[in-house]
């Protein structure tokens, strides 16, 4: 299917259902008109297409509502994530790409000695936390019924953003009591944010993202002793505070966690197209919520339009009657230089297969023989 023609079918697809009532009508067993999806990264790929930078986009209110209007008006994604730069906010040196992601070049805590130097968030006078609540209130004003879900890593890839993952590791052999208050200052920071924007906004639906607990950094072990717990007690903690349990995404490989985490209170599992998303729904799907996780390079921003269609076709056929339900994403964040044309394909296959979906049923799209 060339673009032209699949614009053509895109256009002919009418939603019934704005994306926050589709999902809250999933989760009560109602059918819905498609399945949930989300699109992680798609501002990244939006802004992108429409030829601007991801600086003009931080810096220009206009670009970034031609991003919000492109999501909303073609793409039928009406959220918004809001989350603390932990990075930034406690001092890590950064790089900030003209057109592309920030990453850190040094990180601020390089001995424990230095960690009651590390600030401890007042949200009532920090200007990041200003900024944010700004920015919030500008996009409410323009666009009432978008979602605002706030955004926050989990304790380990927090800590990850103050100090230097090699050390992180050696610090669970050598300073193991230290690593503990530094994960402890992580998610109270996170907290602190979280209950202070949730007084302003009311209860908001989160995202946690927390690549560092992937078993290609950790061992099961220290899984089990270091991050679990925290991981717990965190995820009890946004729930408390926000009046919502946070959807969980984890990087890289994590089969040998998936038990682990199916104890976890969070809506969802989200997981990376590294793993099996069929062995994932056999394993804890009678628990769980689970979402992923089509490939953002390989299928999303390498693939044709036929390759995401069917991909997201074949996706939604192996497991969208998970008992707990299914949220269909990408299994990563999107990268840049994804065809205009993909995002469409993307939205266009969930909208057909996935049509007239219910909780634990397969959709009645996913039937058609196409």
């Amino acid at each position: 299917m060339d673009f032209v023609e699949l614009k053509r079918e895109f256009d002919k697809q009418k939603p019934e259902m704005k994306p926050n009532e589709r999902f809250d009508a999933y989760l009560k067993g109602e059918e819905v008109d498609f399945l949930p999806f989300d699109l992680n990264g798609s501002n990244l790929s939006v802004v992108d297409n429409l030829g601007y930078t991801t600086t003009q986009m931080a810096k220009d209110s206009d670009v970034l509502f031609q991003v919000v209007d492109f999501k909303r008006d073609v793409l039928g994604i009406y959220d918004e994530l809001i989350g603390l730069i932990m990075h930034n906010l406690m001092g890590s040196e950064t790089v900030t790409q003209e057109h592309g992601t920030t990453y850190i070049t040094s990180h601020v805590l390089k001995d424990y000695k230095d960690f009651d130097s590390l600030p401890r968030l007042d949200p009532e006078t920090n200007p990041m936390v200003q900024g944010l609540i700004e920015y919030a209130e500008r996009i409410k004003e323009k666009y009432p019924d978008t979602e605002i879900r706030l955004f926050s890593n989990g304790p380990w890839s927090t800590a990850g953003k103050i100090r230097a993952i090699e050390d992180l590791l050696r610090d669970t052999r050598r300073h193991k009591d230290e690593l503990i208050a530094l994960l402890r200052l992580g998610m109270e920071t996170n907290l602190r944010f979280m209950e202070y924007f949730c007084s302003r906004f009311g209860p908001c639906r989160s995202l946690m993202m927390d690549p560092v607990t992937c078993l290609n950094l950790l061992s099961k072990k220290q899984f089990d002793e270091l991050s679990y717990p925290y991981l717990k007690e965190y995820i009890a903690g946004v729930y408390k505070v926000t009046g919502y349990r946070p959807g969980l995404h984890i990087c890289g490989l994590t089969k040998g966690l998936w038990k682990d985490l199916a104890t976890l209170d969070i809506e969802y599992f989200s997981v990376d197209n590294s793993e099996s998303i069929v062995e994932l729904k056999e394993i804890i799907g009678m628990e769980k919520m689970i979402s992923g996780n089509i490939p953002p390079v390989t299928v999303m921003r390498d693939g044709s339009t036929d390759d995401v269609v069917n991909c997201v076709r074949d996706t939604i056929r192996a497991v969208a009657d998970n008992p707990n339900g299914f949220l269909i994403d990408v299994g990563c964040q999107l990268p840049l230089r994804v065809p205009m044309e993909n995002l469409y394909a993307y939205v266009y296959a969930i909208r057909k297969y996935g049509a007239r979906a219910k909780m634990g049923q397969m959709p009645k799209g996913a039937c058609t023989m196409e």
